[in-house]
């Protein structure tokens, strides 16, 4: 069996492109920042964490009981965000870059579920067996069906 690389399991839509250079192309477009992208993103982070603090420590202050603020609050305050960021950040490009692989499978005749990335050849109705998103019936025309199991058995 052959070993598939990190980007083969986290994104498996990419062993559709079966040229190289055309998943070379795929994975360049599906993974490009939108202008100004990553400045966004750190100039948000830093807004969050200059005001979250602050605002953690007001809030803590205005309740009932509460004289002071312990010093490593704002340590823990900052934590909070900067522990989960990259893995919120992670799973939004995750998502980004599966839709985009699987819309450019789909504009190259392989119908994919942009949904759930089933592979929608050999199918008769307009919905993903597999999640239920409905689709355009227009991509199961030009499709090629899938290779039977017994297509797999004698090759």
């Amino acid at each position: 069996m052959e070993k598939k690389t990190l980007q083969e399991r986290i994104f498996p839509e990419v062993t559709y492109f079966e040229i190289l250079e055309e998943r070379r192309k795929a994975w360049a477009l599906a993974t490009k920042l939108p202008r100004g992208g990553l400045l966004a993103y750190c100039v948000i982070l830093v807004v969050v964490l200059a005001v979250a603090p602050p605002m953690a420590q007001f809030l803590l202050l205005s309740l009932p009981g509460v004289d002071e603020v312990p010093p490593v609050f704002n340590g823990v305050v900052v934590a909070l965000i900067v522990v989960p960021a990259p893995m919120v950040t992670a799973w939004i490009f995750r998502r980004k870059v599966q839709r985009s692989l699987r819309q450019q499978l789909t504009e190259r005749g392989r119908p994919i579920c942009l949904e759930c990335g089933y592979d929608l050849r050999g199918q008769t109705v307009s919905r993903c067996p597999e999640c239920g998103t409905a689709f355009d019936e227009k991509l199961l025309k030009d499709a090629e069906a899938p290779p039977s199991m017994q297509d797999c058995a004698d090759s």
